[in-house]
């Protein structure tokens, strides 16, 4: 629940964003708690790292009855004036103001990485480590993931793959350590690469991109991902010790 009935005057929301056909959409399930129908429901974002905005702000069902429950789609698009990359976890946060004809509430709700990602983009091994080496050092996330869900590393690939990330290498980088070496770009075209690294107790992401602050974000959004994919299967495993400093190219250098 990303608003409850109390600070939302009466109406609750549910909502998640998700991909279908190429296209973004914000799925919203509106709970009328008051005694009176709701009408004139409309959405709009603030601006935030994937340049999310409604196509058309309306609610597609014109009013929600008393103590009902009714589900509807936001077409979101993507446009560059909307693009705003802060730096950490509020950076994959969008803050979405919803009006009805009580008054306008605010509410802030977290921007998953899957339902952004273009599914058409490829990255050959020589661009990546071309374009790893020209991005500075500082201009990196590099994470640790707490309670991974497994260290079955085909299990994490095909979930990555799945969601429109490319598999770049493989390796073997320590006894028990295997590396994957994958990039992605959103539906914004912020091209980010990183090396995930899965070990039997965890793993450690480290990512870099040429947009400026996006490269904070990949560790987290790589780890609800494959929350999101895996966890009904796997149960957490503790987290890694943090790893020693090293250089994540040495496997494909």
């Amino acid at each position: 629940e990303v608003l409850g009935a109390g600070p939302g005057k009466g109406m609750a929301l549910r909502a998640a964003f998700a991909q279908r056909g190429g296209r973004v959409y914000y799925d919203v399930a509106v709970t009328n708690h008051t005694q009176e129908p709701m009408a004139g429901i409309a959405f709009q974002l603030n601006k935030n790292f994937a340049g999310l905005t409604p196509t058309n702000p309306l609610f597609p069902v014109a009013s929600v009855p008393p103590g009902a429950t009714v589900s509807g789609s936001i077409e979101l698009t993507v446009e560059p004036a909307k693009v705003e990359i802060k730096p950490g976890p509020v950076g994959a946060t969008v803050q979405v103001a919803v009006k009805n004809q009580a008054g306008v509430l605010y509410y802030t709700d977290s921007v998953p990485l899957a339902p952004l990602l273009a599914r058409d983009f490829q990255m050959p091994q020589p661009l990546y480590l071309s374009t790893w080496q020209a991005i500075p050092a500082d201009a990196h996330g590099a994470a640790p993931i707490d309670g991974f869900p497994t260290a079955d590393v085909d299990a994490v690939q095909n979930a990555l793959l799945a969601a429109g990330i490319v598999l770049v290498a493989r390796r073997t980088v320590a006894v028990g350590v295997e590396a994957l070496y994958m990039a992605g770009k959103t539906l914004a075209g912020q091209v980010f690469l990183f090396e995930l690294q899965v070990n039997p107790t965890g793993a450690r992401v480290t990512a870099r991109s040429q947009t400026e602050g996006f490269a904070s974000l990949v560790p987290a959004g790589v780890h609800a991902l494959l929350m999101d994919a895996l966890l009904p299967a796997h149960r957490p495993a503790p987290a890694a010790a943090p790893a020693a400093p090293r250089n994540p190219l040495e496997g494909l250098l």
